[in-house]
């Protein structure tokens, strides 16, 4: 998915194509830091994260926060499971707060993407 990072400890599926199509969206470099925070691969990695999800892990309850927004921000929610299938698909609106709930699903990892004009973010939640 654009926008797609893994944070510390976290894993990564790759799959290699022989016609640059992943996930059926075209091609995103991966890219890394090594000890030195030295940036490999072909883009910058986005430091600065601008939504905070929470509690996490859970077991039912998820909280999504824009942050530094402001009175006019909006912001496009959706929520996949690791199968890739969507979830939940909601617009969040200024300083405001989307809840969702996470019950009656399995124990997995969802992943939560926010995208907010050219902004992209995805964050995992683990649901115990």
């Amino acid at each position: 998915m654009p926008g797609a990072r893994v944070e510390d400890g976290g894993y990564l599926l790759g799959r290699i194509t022989t016609d640059d199509n992943y996930c059926g969206s075209s091609f995103n470099p991966l890219v890394a830091n090594d000890p030195d925070e030295q940036t490999l691969g072909l883009e910058t990695a986005a430091k600065t994260q601008f939504i905070k999800v929470y509690p996490n892990p859970t077991t039912d309850i998820v909280m999504v926060e824009l942050l530094e927004a402001g009175a006019t921000t909006t912001a496009n929610v959706t929520v996949y499971s690791m199968q890739g299938g969507k979830l939940l698909q909601k617009t969040l609106n200024g300083g405001s707060k989307l809840q969702f709930s996470l019950s009656g699903k399995p124990m997995s990892i969802y992943m939560v993407h926010v995208q907010s004009g050219d902004r992209n973010e995805i964050a995992k939640v683990v649901k115990n």
